[in-house]
C-alpha cells in the first residue's frame, strides 16, 4: 500500500504537469488584441455612423489641475484654449 504522502506527490506532479501543458499551449498560441483605439479601429465610423466629414481628425489636449479648497480637480484644453486665473470676488 502507497502511503498518502507518495499520493500526495503523484497527484502534485500530475497538477504541474498539466498546468505546465496549459501554459505551453496558450503561450504558442495566437492572441489577438485590440491596440487601439478611436477612429484607428475597425469600422469605427460604420459603428456610429459617422460621415468622412464628422470624423474629428488627429487634435491633442492639455489637462491643469485646479486646486480649489481641500480639492483639486482638472480641466481639459482644447488647443488654441489658454487657462487664466480667476481672481476671487470681494465679499
Amino acid at each position: 500500500m502507497k502511503s498518502r504522502r507518495h499520493n500526495f506527490c503523484a497527484t502534485l506532479a500530475r497538477v504541474i504537469f498539466a498546468a505546465v501543458l496549459l501554459l505551453t499551449f496558450f503561450a504558442a498560441s495566437k492572441m489577438n488584441a485590440q491596440m487601439v483605439t478611436g477612429a484607428k479601429m475597425p469600422e469605427y465610423a460604420e459603428a456610429f455612423g459617422l460621415t468622412t466629414a464628422e470624423q474629428a481628425p488627429d487634435y491633442t489636449v492639455q489637462e491643469i489641475g485646479v486646486k480649489a479648497g481641500n480639492s483639486t480637480m482638472a480641466n481639459v484644453l482644447l488647443p488654441g484654449e489658454t487657462a487664466t486665473r480667476a481672481t476671487p470676488r470681494s465679499k
